[in-house]
């Protein structure tokens, strides 16, 4: 049931752009630790006479109701990093257990459209952009080739916080595949971290592309991702990484993949995922049934084996299922 003391009659509606008649909408949400609540996601923003996508963000009290003291005036809209684009908030990062960090700053991703540009933006609690983090507290990646090594990403579709303060976004570059790159807590790329900061992980051929839509980490430090593998037809596709950015041998096929077809015939592919506390991935999206006239897609889930965590002592003396 719907709670009435929440928003007005238990609905909490905000517009975020600069008319009633433009359209904004939320992608991803985080609480703070005092119960206060952060909505991200894109709103309207106008330059000249056209109104544009912009990173919004908002935070709301317990109540539902907006609260003053965040950005300005409750809310934030972050302007563009190139005149005209057209920009999208893709998640909200947070540690594994979902939380914010403990001082309740608020790092966002995303990336502008058709522009090669994709975003990392941190902010303080109270919505203002975080000077101790890139440059003003942006952070931009850009996808490219240079004496044959691929470097950053055009878009960034998922986020994961680590507990010692690291970031690991996840998209696709120029090299069509998995792309991870880890930044440090000041924004700049991580040297301990793949090649570079950054690791790609393919699944199908090169000119084929593969996309990861989530990230998490396990307990150990080892990194999941998951997406799909661009087939004939696509399937949920799934890598772990060690804390160094390598590719997880133990895992999957032994180069650290995993592709799990949920039908045979049609595509399907992965858009959420979970470690569980048991240690087991569990990896949601969507499959089209084969079923019906019009391949609709119905939810799916799978669940995999991760690593036994311990109950006790982190430090692989005692490994328990």
């Amino acid at each position: 049931q719907l709670d009435t003391d929440f928003g007005t009659g238990g609905i909490a509606h905000y517009n975020m752009g600069p008319a009633l008649s433009v359209n904004d909408y939320a992608t991803a949400i985080a609480l703070q630790s005092d119960g206060k609540i952060v909505v991200g996601g894109v709103a309207l923003a106008t330059e000249g006479s056209f109104n544009y996508q912009r990173f919004g963000l908002l935070r709301l009290d317990s109540a539902g109701e907006l609260d003053a003291d965040f950005g300005t005036a409750g809310s934030v809209i972050a302007p563009s990093p190139v005149a005209g684009g057209g920009d999208y908030l893709t998640a909200i990062a947070r540690l594994p257990n979902g939380a914010l960090p403990a001082d309740d700053s608020i790092t966002v991703v995303g990336y502008t459209a058709a522009r090669n540009i994709a975003i990392v933006r941190r902010y303080t609690a109270e919505g203002q952009p975080d000077a101790n983090f890139g440059q003003a507290g942006q952070v931009l990646l850009n996808a490219a080739l240079s004496n044959g090594v691929y470097s950053g990403v055009s878009v960034i579709f998922a986020a994961v916080l680590q507990p010692d303060g690291r970031l690991v976004v996840v998209g696709q570059g120029m090299d069509r595949g998995f792309a991870i790159i880890r930044l440090l807590g000041n924004g700049s790329l991580d040297p301990d971290f793949g090649t570079n900061g950054r690791t790609h992980v393919k699944f199908s051929g090169p000119s084929a592309y593969d996309e990861p839509f989530a990230v998490s980490a396990q307990i150990n430090g080892k990194i999941v991702v998951a997406g799909y593998f661009d087939g004939t037809p696509d399937d949920f596709a799934v890598a772990r990484l060690l804390p160094g950015g390598a590719l997880d041998s133990t895992f999957g096929d032994g180069t650290g993949r995993a592709i799990v077809p949920i039908s045979t015939t049609t595509d399907d592919r992965a858009w959420a995922l979970a470690v569980a506390p048991s240690g087991r991935l569990v990896v949601a999206g969507w499959v089209q049934d084969p079923q019906a006239a019009g391949l609709q897609k119905d939810f799916a889930l799978v669940r995999l084996f991760g690593d036994p965590v311990c109950s006790i002592f982190c430090d692989s003396f005692e490994d328990i299922d």
